[in-house]
């Protein structure tokens, strides 16, 4: 199998109550950029969690909100694995990029950042190769170790949406015990 980018699941879940989720903050990775604790786990539960069938538990969930006009900067994830439910998708769209050159991800010039294994990446760098939009109410599994960036059309919006994370499992590893 071609290595995956993303992968769209389809699940529907019932209108969402942001007060029942938006627990203490968790961390925050820009100055716009929030993850939170989910604040009532049994509303979770109930409300998200029967819905879903993970094949493999995530590692991590969070609740987190995106305040940036511009967008995210090409970049990796810490993660192998990202799913995201878009509460509130704002219209973004989410780019995938390959180096123009093939360099090792050592020899590119990246800016620094905080997370082990995050790093940012210059547009000159990059060339497209796939892509999605998301709406609101749609999950979205994003392969977190290749190059992405999301880009917004309306300036000074937020988004916000539940991330779940997994540390030891790629994307296309995921889909095929989903579809085993």
């Amino acid at each position: 199998m071609e290595h995956l980018y993303y992968y769209k699941l389809d699940v529907t879940l019932p209108d969402l109550d942001i007060s029942k989720l938006k627990g203490e903050l968790f961390r925050f990775l820009t100055p716009s950029y929030y993850s939170y604790h989910i604040k009532d786990l049994e509303y979770f539960q109930k409300e998200i969690l029967n819905h879903i069938n993970f094949v493999i538990p995530p590692d991590r969930v969070f609740y987190t909100e995106i305040l940036i006009d511009q967008g995210l900067y090409p970049h990796v994830d810490e993660n192998n694995l990202i799913l995201n439910y878009y509460i509130n998708a704002e219209n973004c769209k989410t780019l995938f990029y390959n180096l123009r050159v093939q360099d090792t991800i050592e020899d590119v010039h990246v800016k620094n950042t905080d997370l082990k294994k995050a790093r940012n990446y210059q547009m000159q760098e990059l060339k497209v190769v796939d892509s999605f939009t998301a709406k609101d109410g749609e999950f979205y599994f994003v392969n977190g170790r290749k190059i992405h960036n999301v880009y917004r059309y309306d300036k000074g919006s937020q988004r916000n949406f539940i991330r779940w994370e997994w540390d030891n499992i790629s994307l296309n590893e995921y889909v095929d015990k989903l579809n085993g």
